[in-house]
């Protein structure tokens, strides 16, 4: 296959990232509960591949207080 047919190849003249992907969950880590592990799993696996860029639209953590986490308040 060549170089340019590979998903997420940036061509050398460019030095523009290939993919942009904006992920929206409503859980990210550090929840440990629900989709959050999984949402921070699958967006730092495509930030890693080469010319990816990759930004995450999440709720505040909360559970399972469900209060937003002391740290996290005024935000």
């Amino acid at each position: 296959m060549p170089e340019r047919d590979v998903p997420g190849h940036i061509p050398a003249d460019t030095g523009k990232p290939a993919r942009r992907l904006l992920l929206v969950s409503t859980n990210y880590a550090p929840e440990r509960a629900g989709i959050g592990p999984y949402a921070a799993q699958t967006a730092e696996h495509l930030a890693a591949r080469p010319g990816w860029e990759v930004h995450v639209l999440a709720g505040m953590p909360h559970y399972p207080a469900w209060r937003t986490d002391p740290g996290y308040r005024g935000v």
